[in-house]
């Protein structure tokens, strides 16, 4: 018996008492929960994926557009969302790897540390 059984047997229902569209939820819903969990290292490489995708249409696109007959210019939206977009994803980026930065910094100076210790016990004392 799958997850979906049990939750249609919680409610006394089975998959024969299902009308229809019903029957094509349920198909959709088991395919919902086969699939693996969404990890950290998924969000990360989304994020990454779209960072590399705004770069990218960020550079073919003008910082700003001339009207006017070109006599005025003023900046480009599109750019502006573009640059908005990216500030996002950095910030996002950076949140995920805060706990990766913290547990380096926490390392580097217990690596500091023991070296400091090491040195104080091998140096002779004059």
């Amino acid at each position: 018996m799958n997850k979906l059984d049990e939750l249609l047997n919680a409610r006394d229902l089975k998959f024969e008492d299902l009308e229809g569209e019903e029957q094509d939820n349920y198909f959709e819903w088991l395919n919902l929960l086969d699939e693996k969990p969404i990890t950290i290292e998924d969000v990360r490489k989304c994020i990454s994926e779209q960072k590399t995708k705004i770069e990218l249409e960020l550079a073919d696109t003008d910082e700003f557009e001339a009207f006017f007959f070109g006599v005025f210019r003023r900046a480009n939206r599109k750019h502006l969302v573009l640059k908005a977009q990216l500030k996002n994803y950095l910030f996002l980026e950076l949140f995920l790897e805060s706990e990766a930065r913290k547990k380096q910094m926490i390392e580097a100076s217990l690596d500091k540390l023991t070296k400091m210790r090491m040195r104080k016990k091998t140096t002779p004392i004059m």
